[in-house]
């Protein structure tokens, strides 16, 4: 994928920072935009960020939130259970 810097390339960035080599060596021997070596030398190591998706059902959860005692309620008289 153009424009990702994976993992490896990441701390193949970092290392050749961490003996010195000027951005515009890094970006060379890379082969990278200038600044996303940049950029990548300024953040260093972060974690992904991830964010909770919503799943199309989770409209329905409300729903089938008040429906529950109903279904429960049939289920006990349809099997005799008090």
């Amino acid at each position: 994928m153009a424009g990702v810097v994976r993992l490896r390339e990441l701390m193949m960035i970092l290392e050749l920072h961490r003996q010195c080599l000027q951005l515009s060596d890094v970006v060379l021997q890379r082969g990278l935009d200038c600044k996303t070596v940049a950029k990548r030398i300024t953040c260093g190591l972060v974690p992904p960020v991830y964010f909770p998706r919503s799943r199309e059902i989770d409209r329905f959860k409300p729903c089938q939130r008040a429906r529950l005692p109903a279904i429960r309620a049939r289920r006990r008289c349809a099997f005799g259970a008090s």
